[in-house]
């Protein structure tokens, strides 16, 4: 992976999950999981401010690991999504990307 650990536009920022962003993702997920429920495993009613901590702090290290890579994306500082490169081939250079908006930002041109 690249040095680079932040990509931005006019708009739009994709950079690591911090420690501090577990209160909006939680936000973010909960106001989401209707629509995140049927496609992500982890999105339940029990997805909890913890549960985002846990998940930032797994995340980074897998990212010192070059093993995934996890990005809040990110509006005016506010989290609109997440984006995660995982499954990522030593070899070939491939690898899956996922990613999600949350519900109050479908149709506003973050991921489409």
């Amino acid at each position: 992976m690249p040095s680079v650990t932040q990509l931005m536009d006019a708009d739009i920022t994709l950079r690591p999950f911090r420690i501090e962003d577990s209160v909006q993702l939680h936000e973010a997920v909960q106001e989401s999981l209707k629509e995140l429920e049927p496609w992500m495993s982890w999105a339940t009613e029990n997805y909890t401010e913890l549960t985002a901590r846990e998940y930032i702090t797994i995340t980074r290290a897998r990212w010192e690991e070059h093993t995934l890579f996890a990005f809040a994306i990110t509006r005016d500082h506010e989290i609109v999504g997440g984006c995660t490169l995982s499954s990522i081939h030593p070899v070939y250079h491939y690898c899956n990307v996922g990613y999600w908006v949350r519900t109050s930002c479908h149709g506003r041109g973050i991921a489409g």
